[in-house]
């Protein structure tokens, strides 16, 4: 998938050495004209192929199983003949095509709206309307978080997904605010304080009379890889206490009074508190804010296609 179509890719052994010596690509690479590229594209011939060599297992990332039906007008453009790759299980697709400067991927592709992929669940849905494709930012909406737009550094736009909720954690109940970020961006909150307080200020709309000793702001990263180790933060927080004085009109006279503020903030004079993914309140908070969390999803997909492994290749043991 590149951008918001899976498109071909652009081959040449002259340039890449390390691509795969394909031996039509190969005699067709000597005939080309100035301004001509071959671009190619491969797909398993059926699903028992496709469940015996792609692995879920074998990748440290979600491999999201799709597929496209054979007549569609862009497959149509290509040249089709079998895979000298794996030349039982797989089609390559190849074409000459103009080829600009730094070009890549094929101009044309095949659009989301024309994939259906693999689910959870293991039934065949369009790329939109299934689960493991859902955007980010629904899935948190749906899980009860706001979701907060802000400028990283003032430049970069970014999104933070904030939830609150009281949790009992080691036996007395608090007032917990979680933030987390989108898997697939970079920026972080953790030292954009104002943002910070502006997201805990928003939370605390939602509760009164909180005392500070029974709130705690945890802000998390997810992980996108297998072999990485997800983390939590726990920011410390500091109450501030104003006095102002307050003119009162009474029976005519001005008396002055006093009114009592106080201001919750990030205590910038402490350090982080870092919970690591094995700890016990850090599986309480994913869990008490409903995030299922990256390798939970991967090792789900993977006991699926083991599964259908096992019902479609029952030559294969059981991995």
């Amino acid at each position: 998938m590149e951008g918001d179509q899976l498109r071909a890719r652009h081959w040449s052994l002259k340039k890449n050495p390390r691509a795969h010596p394909h031996r039509t690509l190969i005699r067709n690479e000597e005939h080309l004209a100035d301004g001509e590229g071959l671009f190619r594209i491969s797909f398993w011939k059926d699903e028992p192929s496709m469940l015996r060599w792609a692995s879920s297992l074998l990748w440290s990332e979600l491999p999201v199983m799709q597929r496209v039906r054979a007549d569609h007008p862009f497959l149509q453009t290509f040249t089709k003949e079998v895979d000298d790759h794996l030349e039982e299980s797989a089609w390559l697709y190849w074409n000459k095509a103009s080829l600009a400067e730094g070009q890549e991927w094929s101009t044309d592709g095949v659009s989301k709206d024309d994939l259906e992929v693999l689910d959870f669940d293991g039934m065949w849905r369009p790329y939109a309307k299934s689960q493991i494709m859902q955007p980010e930012e629904d899935t948190f909406r749906q899980a009860g978080f706001e979701v907060f737009h802000y400028l990283m550094g003032g430049m970069v736009p970014a999104i933070a997904f904030a939830k609150s909720k009281f949790v009992e954690i080691d036996k007395e109940v608090n007032f917990v605010v979680l933030i987390t970020h989108p898997l697939c961006q970079t920026s972080r909150v953790y030292n954009d304080v104002p943002v910070i307080a502006h997201i805990l200020e928003e939370m605390r709309r939602h509760v009164v009379g909180i005392p500070l000793s029974k709130c705690r702001l945890f802000i998390t990263d997810d992980v996108k890889k297998s072999y990485e180790t997800a983390h939590m933060a726990e920011l410390p927080l500091l109450e501030t206490l104003y006095v102002k004085r307050q003119r009162k009109q009474l029976l005519g006279l001005v008396p002055f009074g006093y009114l009592e503020e106080r201001e919750l903030k990030i205590d910038l004079t402490s350090p982080f508190r870092w919970h690591s993914q094995d700890s016990e309140i850090f599986a309480k908070i994913f869990e008490m804010f409903s995030i299922a969390g990256q390798k939970n999803r991967m090792e789900r997909y993977a006991k699926l296609h083991n599964e259908l492994r096992i019902l479609h290749c029952p030559d294969l043991a059981q991995v």
